[in-house]
């Protein structure tokens, strides 16, 4: 039986590695870098060379890393293993903070716990951008990255046991075999429809040049698109594959699967197929109003949160804006940014839809470990006005996407008699008139709503019947979506517009 990775998830549109703190069997992420003496280096060739790679990702600062450096396993490993021994192995030392100078390296600066470079031989790298990609969620980090370019977190181990990682590295087996090392694609829960263009990182673990291989893409067992690979693969080099955009409307069950290698079946049955669940959302919001609550953990700056649809818009945020929807793992947040909440602490909003859609709820942590339950126990809630739970959790790592569908129209009446609701110019920079018609003369009252949910100016009249005009100060907002509320006794309408100076 051919092994398979099953994927279970929210849907996104990442590869596995993006996840903090690289989960082992992760693709290392390739990096070209300069050492301290000038020396380049790319951790792909040397895997192309067969040697396997350990990652020291350390600061000048850290304890625990300046303990692990003098113990002298690294230096080992060099000395034995590497360029002057066996030539079997690599070392890079990266040092992670980007605030970290020449002199804390050297010992003499303020952020420092020693002479790094005395008695180092092996190549040191300060390069914040390599610890960044790699996700660092604690100094000091240790990978082990075999030649196929897979990540193992090894450890502060001895030489003896870093070298016995070598055994485990994924040995070429076969003439013609070949491996799916990752899938980029959609996963677990859409709402509404779901349209995408799956890929994978085809790999060659055999012994023979791949030269042509078919790859199979399936949705419930039926093959929806054959992929012919023509080009040029040497043992652990990779390729990325892309297959056309699928739509999917219902529960479908995705496969890829390498079909022959060299015009031949795979030698071997292992990670020749990856299977992706893809599932409507049950969660379905009655109300156009939606209500967050935030418990934040021991460290809330570093917790954000938005409301979006499924163009990117987002129509409600909390916490730290510096954080934002693409900073999970990122590690820049700190107390003082806008929006930043405090810690263990409960905070809530109360968001407001346009329409009828998909929405999803994102919550993003800069550091990596979610809100809970390591440093902790926070946790997140979302409901509809009627009480129905969209989402609600606290443990996930950068970041954690919660689909549901907004359905409302049959709980919200319009305005009787309102035609034509529109705000010219839109996007606005100093006036935004509103324009509507009415068929009898109405008393209303006019709200105009941030994303948050917060009333940023109000009117109360009545208007007439026919054309109706009004102006919304533009100019005393900040920069962003807004909504007018027209609330009479019998319902509500609602038009969006846009402040942008």
């Amino acid at each position: 039986m051919k092994k398979f990775f099953t994927l279970f998830s929210f849907v996104f549109a990442l590869s596995f590695n993006a996840n903090a703190q690289l989960a082992d069997g992760s693709i290392a992420p390739d990096f070209t870098a300069t050492d301290i003496n000038g020396v380049e280096y790319n951790l792909y060739s040397l895997l192309d060379e067969g040697k396997t790679v350990i990652i020291d990702v350390s600061a000048t600062w850290c304890g625990p890393c300046w303990s692990y450096h003098n113990s002298g396993a690294l230096e080992t490993i060099w000395e034995q293993y590497g360029p002057d021994g066996t030539d079997e192995m690599f070392v890079f030392f990266i040092e992670g903070d980007a605030s970290t100078t020449q002199a804390d390296l050297e010992g003499t600066g303020s952020a420092t716990t020693g002479n790094w470079i005395e008695g180092t031989h092996y190549p040191i790298i300060d390069n914040a951008d390599i610890a960044s990609a790699y996700q660092i969620a604690y100094y000091p980090t240790i990978y082990t990255v075999c030649p196929n370019r897979t990540v193992t977190e090894s450890g502060q181990v001895s030489a003896a046991a870093h070298y016995a990682n070598v055994d485990n590295c994924p040995a070429a087996a076969g003439a013609n075999n070949g491996a799916i090392l990752a899938y980029d694609g959609a996963q677990g829960d859409f709402c509404g429809e779901l349209t995408f263009s799956p890929s994978i990182t085809f790999q060659n673990l055999g012994t023979n040049e791949i030269t042509s291989a078919t790859i199979g893409l399936y949705l419930d067992g039926e093959l929806v698109e054959p992929f012919e690979f023509e080009g040029s693969l040497n043992t652990f080099q990779t390729t990325e594959i892309e297959f056309t955009e699928i739509n999917i409307t219902q529960a479908s069950a995705m496969t890829i699967s390498i079909d022959a290698v060299n015009g031949e079946a795979d030698d071997t049955d292992d990670y020749n197929s990856v299977e992706a669940l893809l599932n409507p959302t049950t969660m379905v919001a009655e109300t156009a109003l939606i209500n967050v609550e935030v418990i934040t953990d021991n460290y809330g700056y570093e917790t954000y949160w938005a409301i979006r649809d499924f163009d990117g818009i987002i129509y409600g945020e909390g916490g730290n804006t510096n954080v934002g929807v693409s900073g999970g793992g990122a590690q820049s947040a700190a107390p003082g940014n806008p929006g930043a909440y405090g810690n263990n602490e409960t905070n809530t909003a109360t968001v407001e839809v346009p329409v009828d859609g998909c929405y999803e709820f994102v919550i993003v942590d800069d550091w990596g470990d979610g809100i809970c339950c390591a440093y902790g126990t926070g946790s997140y809630t979302v409901t509809d006005d009627n009480g129905n739970l969209l989402a609600q959790g606290g443990e996930f790592t950068t970041d954690i996407a919660n689909p549901y569908e907004a359905d409302f129209t049959s709980s919200v009446q319009e305005v009787e008699g309102l035609t034509a609701l529109t705000v010219s110019p839109n996007p606005a920079s100093n006036v935004a008139q509103v324009t509507f018609g009415l068929t009898e003369a109405t008393d209303m009252d006019v709200v105009v709503y941030n994303t948050i949910g917060q009333a940023v100016q109000t009117i109360n009249r009545t208007f007439n019947a026919g054309v109706n005009q009004f102006d919304i100060d533009a100019s005393a907002l900040a920069n962003g979506i807004y909504f007018v509320n027209l609330n009479s006794k019998e319902g509500t309408s609602t038009v969006k517009f846009t402040v942008s100076k």
